[in-house]
């Protein structure tokens, strides 16, 4: 895929001028860089959940429209890169048994329900997500541990990962405000420099120093020779997909570490 051929699509949910900033300066940088073309954007009075959810998930009547390629409908599985912000609490992580298993992100209308699950989230499989940013509190955490070992994305990893590389996030707290106004485009820069893909995400977060964010990245691979190698994965050294990734890590930095 040719550099300015990355597809990327941004939705906040939050309505916050730098919460705005910080999505639309990931994209901007990205499209100003020729490393990629910008494709959907959806604001807080029109972001839906269901342009998240996966295509065979019904919600109150609506399937998910995350393969929809209609034009001011496109889905988050059909671009490269999709950036989501808004808020995530503890509050928002529980599915309907209350066992701590998902994780949630909230919205702020009800077209189909206020909050997306990280079950219902089933991205690469044919299509093309993938890189997925989440921006928002406890998107990350690494504190919600099971009985079958690891972070509670882990355990979705059956049906995120389906093509999926990686998804981008926070252990803890995200903020948002004037400090932290220009990640989006931090990142977008430090990705066109060379920067993993791990580094990127992690420089972009700690640039805003005086917030000791905790930035979290997770990735898969087929073996664990594959899931090291995925760890130098970049915009210009992109491994193949993984249809059903056997293999799973994570990567955490905080500025108070």
């Amino acid at each position: 895929m040719a550099s300015g051929e990355r597809q990327i699509g941004i939705a906040w949910t939050i309505e916050d001028d730098y919460v705005a900033t910080m999505a639309k300066g990931f994209r901007d940088k990205m499209v100003e860089l020729n490393d990629g073309i910008s494709i959907f954007e959806y604001n807080p009075y029109v972001a839906k959940e269901r342009y998240m959810r996966d295509a065979d998930i019904l919600v109150n009547g609506v399937y998910g429209w995350d393969n929809r390629t209609v034009a001011g409908e496109r889905g988050f599985d059909t671009v490269d890169f999709a950036w989501w912000q808004g808020h995530g609490n503890y509050y928002y992580v529980s599915d309907d048994d209350g066992d701590g298993v998902e994780h949630g992100g909230v919205f702020n209308n009800s077209y189909d329900q206020y909050r997306y699950r990280s079950s219902q989230l089933i991205y690469g499989e044919g299509y093309d997500l993938e890189y997925l940013i989440i921006h928002s509190c406890h998107s990350l955490d690494t504190d919600w541990e099971s009985e079958l070992g690891g972070p509670r994305w882990a355990l979705m990893r059956n049906q995120t990962f389906k093509g999926l590389h990686m998804i981008f996030g926070f252990d803890g707290i995200a903020h948002y405000g004037f400090l932290t106004r220009n990640e989006g485009r931090k990142f977008a820069e430090c990705l066109h420099d060379g920067y993993t893909f791990i580094q990127a995400w992690h420089e972009a977060i700690s640039d805003a120093w005086i917030c000791p964010d905790t930035s979290g990245v997770i990735w898969c691979g087929t073996s664990l020779n594959d899931l090291n190698e995925r760890q130098n994965e970049s915009l210009t050294n992109v491994y193949p997909d993984i249809s059903n990734p056997t293999h799973f890590a994570g990567s955490w930095h905080s500025n108070d570490y």
